[in-house]
């Protein structure tokens, strides 16, 4: 029997606002929402996804992963992980996905998640010039990421260093060693596709046969009517 195509959203940036994105996925109604981190997961701010989970208009729960940002509790969800490279469900349909752990569809197509960024606020934090090093992705994070051949997709919280950023995305005080780590998970799982967020400015660029895209801010709630974080496409 043939799978069916399975339509699949992508969300940049949601920061906790989630009756946006809860819009959102209502609106769009996918099977699964892939997400790119900062997602909003902050139980040191009492501030966590819907007891709930996130449903279609139907009332169905609507699977969605994500990824670790800078702005994530990323100490909290390390611990619920532990060593272990697998999915964490926080909330009914709702599963952080570890650095390094992989989402494999009906069919076979692989998602490769690879969370973790330097902080670019201008706000400074004391001691570690405006980042922890926990946000970070490392080289230690990546020397546990699995033996593939290859993936179909990475889904990341920031770009590439080979990625070119436009001028202001990029803070000269606050290097990212996050992006030269994915310049080689780029290098050694050769995904077709790759989705990050961070930046809150979309832009893609063609990557040695990968199609890239940074996503928007997916839910800004000074105009939700502007979706510029969200792209929705279908995995046969």
């Amino acid at each position: 029997m043939r799978q069916r195509t399975l339509s699949i959203l992508i969300a940049g940036d949601v920061h906790g606002f989630f009756a946006g994105f809860q819009d959102a996925i209502a609106r769009h109604a996918p099977d699964l929402v892939l997400q790119c981190g900062d997602f909003g997961y902050r139980p040191d701010l009492d501030m966590f996804p819907p007891e709930r989970g996130f449903r279609d208009k139907q009332g169905r729960i609507v699977p969605v992963h994500f990824c670790d940002g800078n702005h994530d509790d990323c100490k909290s969800l390390r611990r619920l992980v532990g060593a272990k490279l697998k999915a964490c469900e926080i909330a009914p349909g709702v599963f952080y996905q570890p650095r390094g752990s992989v989402l494999e569809l009906p069919g076979g197509f692989t998602i490769l998640f690879a969370g973790g960024a330097a902080n670019v606020d201008k706000v400074a934090r004391t001691g570690h010039n405006g980042r922890l090093p926990e946000e970070i992705l490392s080289e230690k994070d990546f020397a546990a990421f699995p033996d593939l051949p290859s993936v179909d997709m990475v889904i990341s919280h920031a770009a590439p260093a080979c990625v070119a950023l436009p001028p202001g995305l990029i803070a000269p005080d606050c290097p990212d060693p996050s992006r030269a780590v994915l310049d080689r998970v780029l290098r050694r799982y050769k995904p077709r596709l790759w989705f990050c967020g961070h930046y809150h400015q979309r832009l893609s660029a063609e990557l040695s046969g990968c199609a890239f895209h940074a996503l928007d801010c997916a839910v800004d709630e000074w105009d939700k009517a502007q979706q510029a974080g969200l792209m929705l496409f279908k995995v046969p």
